[in-house]
Formats: C-alpha cells, structure tokens, sequence
C-alpha cells in the first residue's frame, strides 16, 4: 500500500515538474555585436540561434532553436564559434528553475522578431572537444 500511495504522489510531480535537459547544438549565427556588456545593474542576455545535432524531446535534430543565454560574455567572447558544437543544458519548469529565471528583470539582447522557433533559457553550455 506505500508504494502504491508513494507511486500516486511521485508521477503527476515528475511529469509537472520537468527537470533541466541536456542535448548536443552546433552554433550557426553569431557574430560579437550579439553579446551585450557584462552584467551588472542591468541583467543582460541574449539570444543566439543553434541547430539542434539530436533529437531532444519535443524538439528534433535539424530544428533551430534560439536559445537565450544569461549574462552571455562572463563566459568570454572566446567561448561563441560559429559552427562549433556545444553540449547544452536549458532550465526545465520546476518552480527553482522558473524562479532563476523571472527573479530578475532580463533585458534580453539580439531578439529575432521576424523568426519563430523554441527559445529555451540556456542554463549551461559547454563545447565539445571535436
């Protein structure tokens, strides 16, 4: 019977409470004028567009995604490739993760208006060593 109770409670909070994922991404637009000045007073991000290398539920390999990167140049300017490959991690949205994210007011840098795709926050993004 406490399985049965403990199964009833853990489902529905893993399924509404999804946790970060990680998923392999190849850079394929940036230039320096994308990341903006270094956080400070105004909490800077940005916004650069990825291709995805692997499926990654709900996403599928070859989409585009945006992905908006928090105070994008602490990483340094070094750090964005064109065509370099990343392991990236997005916050998912528990209520940790969407607190990170709306506790401050972003000024969120490079928008793509005119292109619509996913634009998930990125919450770690590490190269590959190819």
């Amino acid at each position: 019977m406490r399985y049965f109770v403990l199964t009833l409670l853990l489902i529905p909070t893993l399924i509404l409470c999804k946790t970060s994922q990680s998923f392999k991404v190849k850079l394929i637009d940036y230039s320096t004028d994308k990341i903006p000045a270094y956080c400070g007073v105004i909490a800077f991000a940005t916004t650069l567009k990825f291709e995805l290398l692997e499926n990654a539920d709900p996403l599928k390999k070859g989409q585009n995604i945006f992905v908006i990167i928090i105070c994008p140049r602490e990483l340094g300017m070094e750090h964005y490739v064109n065509n370099h490959q990343y392991e990236l991690t997005v916050y998912g949205n528990s209520k940790q993760d969407k607190k990170l994210i709306e506790e401050y007011p972003w000024t969120i840098f490079n928008k793509y208006e005119n292109e619509k795709h996913p634009e998930p926050w990125c919450k770690e993004l590490k190269i590959i060593n190819e």
